[in-house]
């Protein structure tokens, strides 16, 4: 029997481990295709639309691009528990425009379920999250790809391909819906590992002249090149959120104080970050930033973090806030 559970355990290992070994192919797969020529046809649109004449009448939008967290697994899917956030958000500041149908995983948007040759593995995986007995084993395994795809947006090598096709996502659906560049303001907003993916595209879209924001929301996210190109950053946590405080510096060494010419260091030193510590939030399960635990005045958590994301939005100057 023991012999059995060992060459069970190197067996789950041993995927584990080659699933992450892949996890950059998907992205240098589609810049072999099509991604160089894609990314080149964006940048040539987005010059075009810079260009446009303006309006006398034209006054300045906010969109909110939303980069979900690590349990999305298709572009019209949204966390129930993420859902209100955004909701509230509309409900402060009515003039924004929320982009929401991405999903951050995949460097097309390509969601799991819908157009790929293992869709009827994850559609497997998707169904059996809603298992009383084998949830939590099935939803790590939809966790545990989405975090491969977090760590190759961090990875250097491979990251600046994958934050192409994350940026053109974010173009085409602001284009869409009737974004200015130039004029109008972009706020990145990702929860959780989508903090991170949110960055990665900041580079791209700053670069080309957006007005760019970046709200981490819980983020996991490394000392991203993105960064520089983020006009503010605003990192909200909670004080027993220890992935977000403790384990994101740990594990990318960019966001420790001692490493002071790292992108994450000098937006710092130029007083483009603002930290806050917004509750006593854990990340994820009972007492997180979403849940329906309640504080001593009677608010839930999640009712507390919409208003903090509310009041740091409008303390940077970016909304009013209409209550």
């Amino acid at each position: 029997m023991v012999q059995v559970v060992q060459s069970l355990f190197v067996l789950v290992l041993a995927v584990v481990v080659i699933a992450w070994v892949l996890s950059p192919l998907e992205s240098l797969a589609w810049w072999t295709a099509r991604g160089e020529k894609q990314s080149a046809k964006a940048a040539l649109e987005y010059e075009a639309a810079m260009e446009q004449p303006l309006g006398d009448e034209r006054v300045r939008r906010v969109f909110v691009v939303y980069y979900s967290g690590i349990a999305a697994f298709d572009d019209d899917f949204l966390a129930r528990a993420e859902r209100p956030i955004l909701r509230r958000l509309e409900q402060h500041f009515p003039e924004i425009t929320v982009i929401e149908e991405l999903y951050p995983y995949a460097v097309e948007n390509r969601g799991l379920v819908d157009d790929r040759r293992s869709s009827p593995f994850w559609r497997w995986v998707v169904k059996g999250q809603k298992s009383k007995r084998w949830s939590p084993l099935f939803t790590t395994v939809l966790n545990l790809r989405n975090i491969y795809q977090v760590l190759v947006s961090a990875d250097p090598r491979y990251g600046p391909v994958y934050s192409a096709g994350i940026a053109q996502v974010a173009w085409t659906r602001l284009a869409r819906n009737g974004y200015i560049p130039g004029l109008d303001e972009v706020i990145l907003l990702g929860w959780s590992g989508g903090a991170q993916i949110a960055a990665g595209a900041a580079w791209y879209l700053g670069s080309a002249g957006a007005r760019v924001t970046l709200v981490s929301l819980g983020g996991i996210f490394t000392s991203d090149p993105g960064l520089e190109r983020c006009q503010r950053i605003i990192h909200l946590t909670g004080s027993k959120d220890w992935q977000s405080r403790q384990m994101a510096p740990m594990v990318f060494p960019g966001r420790r104080s001692w490493v002071k010419r790292s992108a994450w260091n000098r937006a710092r030193a130029e007083g483009r970050v603002t930290e806050q510590v917004i509750g006593p939030f854990k990340h994820v399960g009972r007492g997180s930033y979403l849940s329906a635990t309640r504080l001593a005045d009677g608010r839930t958590y999640s009712e507390a973090t919409s208003d903090a994301l509310a009041e740091a939005l409008e303390q940077a100057g970016l909304l009013v806030r209409q209550d």
